[in-house]
């Protein structure tokens, strides 16, 4: 797929510091596939970035069956990045297991303990403290009883992400071929409700073979849009 045009051709910037853009707004294409930014010279490029959603933490409450066995996961991540959080509830269908929490990359994953019989053991109170007590696994969520639990015994769960986690982004200007590409890519976070420019870019370090710029924003928003802005020159 081809990456999303974005130009500052016809763009201006007049004496008493009025810029005028053409705003972009961030869309699962561009998160794809990217943004390809054609500009006349890099060193006189700054890309305005503006993002407007409310912070709000990634959830997920489970919905197991049986009663009194839920919990509430939420997100240590910021906005969208607690969207790329799952929790999984693995049933090891082997005697007498043991409780126990791994996490590979954002995923946590609990395999739950049995007693001789395979019959599940765990408890919404076990997982809660073994999840805690798990360095990675506390470092991405916490944890607490869905409404009126207090921690029964828990059935197996397929991989379940958070949602809803709104606010932080960020936007990826990828490493070029030239001579400077090897400090590698700049990542800009951009906080819940901010306004910031980025730049001037340097060639060396940022342009492409094809002589654009490469953007890769995190995720999707019509709330955060990217605008190119050309300075004139001497500036």
């Amino acid at each position: 797929m081809a990456r999303t045009a974005l130009t500052t051709g016809d763009l201006a910037w007049n004496a008493v510091k009025d810029i005028h853009a053409k705003y972009h707004a961030v869309v699962a294409d561009d998160v794809t596939n990217g943004i390809a930014l054609t500009t006349a010279c890099t060193e006189r490029t700054i890309l305005h970035i503006t993002n407007t959603e409310q912070e709000a933490k990634a959830t997920l409450e489970t919905d197991l069956a049986g009663d009194n066995n839920d919990l509430k996961f939420t997100s240590k991540l910021k906005g969208r990045f607690g969207n790329a959080i799952k929790v999984e509830y693995v049933d090891p269908d082997a005697a007498s297991a043991e409780l126990g929490v791994t996490v590979s990359g954002t995923t946590i994953s609990v395999s739950l303990a049995t007693d001789v019989n395979k019959d599940i053991t765990s408890t919404a109170a076990l997982v809660k403290a073994a999840i805690e007590a798990t360095p990675a696994a506390a470092a991405l969520v916490t944890v607490a009883n869905k409404d009126a639990n207090t921690g029964g015994v828990v059935t197996a769960m397929a991989a379940t992400a958070l949602a809803d986690g709104t606010g932080e982004n960020q936007v990826i200007i990828e490493a070029g071929v030239y001579a400077r590409a090897g400090l590698g890519n700049l990542v800009v976070a951009v906080p819940a409700q901010s306004d910031q420019y980025v730049g001037p870019l340097e060639s060396m370090r940022f342009e492409q073979a094809d002589e654009k710029l490469y953007i890769q924003p995190y995720a999707a928003g019509t709330t955060m849009t990217i605008s190119p802005i050309l300075l004139p020159a001497g500036i």
